[in-house]
């Protein structure tokens, strides 16, 4: 449990970070690859829509692998499908429906990003709780 702890502490700290240097250095990126000045805007646009989910994604990966190293499979799975298939579709048409702009739509899958994570620290507790009943004084202070 300790090294979970460190580990999302790390990955917090280092996907914080990186998000940050990806957001300030977008620009250059998405210059390489597009020269048109209105593609360049819309890609702007997105890159920045998706590096939203930056701090978040290590956390969701952390708790994937933990959960997978309990053994629970059912959790692991659903985890594993949730963030482009389980909760990721449900939330591109919800988005389709009220916005339908591209924009709105590519934010979908920083949502989903979001909604993954809060899913993942669930099925975490709720793993730990039916396999580890001895870790819940540690699972309390987390």
């Amino acid at each position: 449990m300790e090294v979970l702890k460190f580990s999302l502490i790390l990955t917090f700290g280092l996907s914080a970070v990186m998000t940050v240097i990806c957001y300030c250095g977008a620009s250059p990126l998405v210059h390489a690859f597009l020269e048109d000045p209105d593609a360049f805007a819309y890609g702007m646009s997105f890159a920045r829509i998706y590096i939203y989910s930056g701090p978040v994604m290590g956390i969701l990966f952390v708790f994937i692998n933990a959960i997978q190293s309990t053994g629970a499979a059912l959790p692991a799975l659903i985890l594993s499908i949730s963030r482009q298939g389980i909760i990721y579709l449900p939330v591109l048409f919800l988005f389709r429906n009220l916005f339908n702009s591209a924009r709105m739509l590519a934010a979908a899958q920083p949502i989903t990003d979001y909604l993954s994570t809060a899913l993942a620290v669930v099925l975490f507790l709720f793993t730990c709780r039916k396999y580890f009943p001895k870790v819940q004084d540690f699972v309390s202070s987390v």
